[in-house]
């Protein structure tokens, strides 16, 4: 079962994400904020992390670039209300403001299948990770 990390610090909005997530059959985890996520990051490795841009603590599109960075064999997913240029946001996968549960499904789907179609990155860079930042 796919699992899929939410960096989302609006309760309603997380509420709608996890619902349409779980019906799905994703395990769902969440977080409020960047620093949380990389708290979380260190023990435990989603398959796809989805974070809003604006998070009380960090930007979400320079956490996102840690996570790539640090955990390359996670996938990431930016919701903004900002432009969807790929390359606004350093090639993370975007997900423009307003968006429908359905559409929000849909497109972390198609987030974790194109993970999937991937080559995997070396086992043992992978786990030689330190300590990542976000500030």
């Amino acid at each position: 079962m796919p699992r899929v990390l939410i960096i989302q610090d609006d309760p309603a909005v997380l509420a709608l994400m996890r619902h349409g997530l779980v019906r799905r059959g994703y395990e769902v985890d969440s977080v409020r904020s960047a620093h949380e996520a990389m708290d979380r990051l260190m023990t435990e490795r989603p398959d796809l992390v989805v974070s809003d841009v604006h998070l009380e603590d960090a930007r979400g599109d320079l956490l996102l670039g840690a996570v790539g960075a640090h955990f390359p064999d996670v996938a990431c997913l930016l919701v903004t209300s900002g432009p969807t240029s790929r390359s606004s946001f350093g090639g993370i996968s975007v997900l423009r403001k307003p968006w429908d549960i359905v559409h929000f499904v849909d497109r972390v789907c198609s987030e974790l299948d194109k993970r999937a179609a991937r080559p995997q990155p070396d086992a043992a860079r992978a786990g030689s990770v330190g300590r990542a930042s976000v500030s």
